[in-house]
């Protein structure tokens, strides 16, 4: 008996008859089971399914009748998480209790259906972990199904920005162990719900790639973009026992571990991805504006924004993910989310009409107070801060801990202002960038933001094109991390790759000590600061 045949069974509980409306074993009472389901209330049969898999896990049975009865009741409990996942994919996070509740649901249906085709595969292959006389198919179909819906609850997870319920990377790992040790992981398996033939060994290494790129970094439409560039690599890409080459990764083996996790070599293999790697180099170098092919096949591609190109790269390990010692040190920072609420504080508590009469009084000729940018509205309501905790920070940026009663509202992309509580003689606001983010179990949010300034000052701008005056919208002048680096200027809108002549108007400047400024005409080159946000960055022409 293989090690990797008694990890298979590890997690279960003892086997023994209990109490419940478990599923029938025999196939015909088992389809009158199915046709009694309270299919009039989704959310119902859905409780009811999860409830009955979950209790016949206790239940021992024949590998072969828990297969059937597997393959059976799946097209209705994949029914079930589409229906779930209407409920609550694409809305506002953090989600209410409601559609909290049901994508929780989702997430067990998926995860005990897993654990069940595990067990079924155990059940098929005991007592010495030989595939039987004419089971191979099914203990491959067993082994492909578990692996499936256990990738589905990863991919669940990161769209909900959550961590990962236990148990859900050790049946992985074990499932993939085992169909190695089978030699099963390359073997052609149909699936209906995939519509195509697949591979154990392409999900197995297509989950791992996306656990690399971290997909807390991304936001919900960009992780479908990055599980598309993990699926078309992933057979390109192998997993070796040991391996000294350099675009590899650590993959757990049997703990309950994400990959890349510090472990002994030992207890690792290697997954080896140099094709993705080269790919996304070549991309990044050859794209144009503010868009770029990864090219998968010979004639055939994915397009791509390059700022996801470059947070796929960063992230698969590359130098610029960890060029800065991090400190732990815990302590207490003001944060204030989106552009209206950074601009109001940088401005000394000024909103933007308030902002826009000093400019005026300040001697700023043309300044129409009956203009258009007054049709765009002033701030409605009262902007807050909030308090959040740094659990470690470095030169580039921080992580940051929002507690569950202040209700924050964040998405990846967005920007934030962060001030040292107790500074003096003022406040000086920081601009960073929220680069990844995950909602904890108790309800509080954790954030890691890249720095873009340590300093910024409020200023309003104006786009001339081709001699037509635009509006005045709300800016922020970054200071620059470097002194040798451009000036740049952060605007609400979306104007990647395009040349701007800009009008610049200042105001509030705190810290300055030269004269002041009043306004300023610049040349600059726009991009697009986040591929899901409506932010750009204006980088001035020297």
């Amino acid at each position: 008996m293989s090690v990797q045949f008694k990890r298979l069974s590890y997690g279960f509980s003892e086997m023994e008859q209990v109490q419940g409306q478990a599923l029938p074993k025999e196939s015909r009472a088992l389809k009158q089971w199915l046709d009694n389901l309270p299919r009039g209330n989704a959310k119902e049969m859905a409780v009811v399914l999860r409830n009955s898999l979950a209790l016949g896990i206790k239940v021992k049975m024949e590998g072969s009748d828990r297969f059937n009865q597997l393959e059976q009741v799946r097209a209705d409990v994949i029914d079930s998480v589409t229906w779930l996942e209407r409920q609550f994919l694409g809305s506002p996070l953090p989600l209410t209790n409601d559609r909290l509740a049901n994508a929780s649901l989702a997430l067990q249906l998926h995860t005990v259906l897993a654990d069940s085709y595990r067990l079924a595969c155990y059940e098929l292959c005991f007592p010495n972990g030989t595939i039987p006389l004419l089971k191979s198919t099914m203990v491959g179909t067993a082994l492909q199904r578990s692996v499936w819906h256990y990738q589905q609850t990863l991919v669940l997870t990161w769209k909900l920005y959550q961590s990962c319920a236990p148990g859900v990377w050790q049946g992985l790992h074990r499932v993939y162990q085992f169909a190695l040790s089978l030699k099963l992981e390359s073997k052609d398996i149909a699936d209906p719900y995939l519509g195509h033939p697949a591979r154990i060994h392409d999900l197995y290494v297509e989950t791992a790639l996306m656990s690399l790129m971290n997909p807390f970094g991304f936001a919900q439409t960009e992780q479908d973009q990055i599980r598309t560039l993990a699926k078309a690599f992933a057979p390109r890409c192998s997993i070796q026992r040991f391996s000294a080459l350099e675009h590899t990764a650590k993959i757990p083996v049997d703990a309950d571990l994400p990959v890349d996790a510090d472990l002994p070599d030992d207890e690792v293999a290697k997954l080896q991805f140099a094709a993705l790697i080269s790919a996304l180099e070549h991309a990044v170098v050859s794209g144009d504006g503010g868009q770029a092919d990864v090219e998968i096949t010979r004639g055939h591609g994915q397009t791509l924004h390059i700022s996801v190109l470059k947070k796929v790269r960063r992230a698969l390990g590359l130098a610029s993910a960890r060029g800065f010692a991090r400190l732990t040190e815990s302590y207490a920072i003001e944060t204030v989310v989106a552009m209206s609420g950074i601009h109001y504080f940088a401005a000394g508590r000024l909103d933007f009409e308030s902002f826009i009469q000093n400019l005026s009084q300040m001697g700023n000729q043309g300044l129409n107070m009956a203009a258009d940018w007054i049709s765009m509205g002033t701030d409605t309501q009262a902007q807050r801060s909030l308090r959040a905790t740094v659990l470690d920070h470095s030169l580039g940026g921080y992580r940051l801990l929002w507690t569950a009663d202040q209700a924050l509202r964040i998405r990846v992309g967005e920007i934030i202002g962060l001030n040292a509580i107790g500074t003096e003689p003022g406040p000086i606001w920081m601009v960073g960038v929220v680069r990844w983010l995950r909602y904890e179990q108790n309800g509080s949010v954790m954030a890691g933001i890249k720095l873009l300034s340590r300093r910024c000052n409020a200023v309003a701008l104006r786009i001339n094109q081709a001699g037509n005056v635009g509006t005045l919208m709300r800016g922020l002048e970054l200071m620059p991390l470097d002194s040798h680096l451009p000036r740049r200027f952060l605007m609400s809108g979306r104007l990647d790759g395009q040349k701007q002549e800009i009008e610049v108007m200042y105001t509030y400047e705190p810290n300055r000590l030269g004269p002041p400024r009043l306004v300023e005409h610049l040349k600059s080159n726009a991009t697009t600061l986040a591929s899901n946000m409506d932010y750009s960055v204006l980088t001035i022409e020297p």
